[in-house]
């Protein structure tokens, strides 16, 4: 065994240097051989620490999909009812309102999208144009305001009622004639601009402006 210090060829199981006396460290390989044997296990190790931290990160996020998943269907459920109940208040949402000048009978006298002259009205008859949101077939009482452009309301004078019109509507229809308002004589209306609003249950479904010449 050679020194470190002083160089010095000592043999080969010396402790210390024959030449300066300094305390020979083992560098042959039959030393280290002789050494006791340490069981190594760094890499089990090592790898049973990357399967438990895996094994909780999966565990976390699977509790926090959990959660997640829940939390979305307690906001589906809201909407779903929210939307329910705003199918249940507007039923129909009408999109257009077209006018037509008919008889008592709704026989149709000047066609929807023609001028509407004064001299000429007798019943003026609105047919509506709605997206259906029935669950189920109904007859609705529908109440149609005819407003004048001072803001003022037609209304029956002897009676004191506004115009109605009661129509069965099924869950596939997509327009509807509704009852006109007039008299079979004609004449009973005022030229100038008008506004029309349809009501069920006192929620106005739809709204639009026309005039009359």
């Amino acid at each position: 065994m050679i020194c470190k210090r002083c160089n010095f060829q000592n043999e080969e199981n010396a402790k210390f240097c024959k030449n300066c006396g300094i305390k020979l460290h083992m560098t042959s390989m039959s030393s280290w051989n002789n050494l006791p044997k340490r069981s190594s296990n760094v890499a089990t190790w090592v790898m049973s620490a990357l399967f438990v931290l895996a094994m909780i990160a999966f565990i976390f996020t699977w509790t926090q999909y959990e959660e997640m998943d829940a939390a979305h269907n307690r906001d589906y459920l809201s909407l779903q009812q929210k939307f329910d109940d705003l199918r249940e208040r507007f039923p129909l949402i009408i999109t257009r309102i077209e006018l037509a000048n008919t008889t008592d009978s709704r026989d149709i006298i000047d066609n929807f999208g023609n001028r509407l002259y004064r001299s000429r009205l007798k019943f003026l008859s609105p047919k509506i144009y709605f997206k259906n949101y029935l669950k189920e077939s109904k007859t609705f009482d529908f109440e149609i305001r005819y407003i004048d452009k001072w803001g003022k309301m037609e209304y029956n004078h002897t009676t004191g009622e506004i115009p109605k019109s009661k129509d069965y509507i099924s869950t596939t229809d997509e327009n509807k004639l509704l009852t006109g308002w007039g008299n079979k004589s004609g004449g009973s209306w005022k030229s100038g601009r008008w506004t029309i609003e349809i009501w069920h249950d006192g929620v106005c479904l739809g709204s639009e402006k026309f005039t009359i010449y």
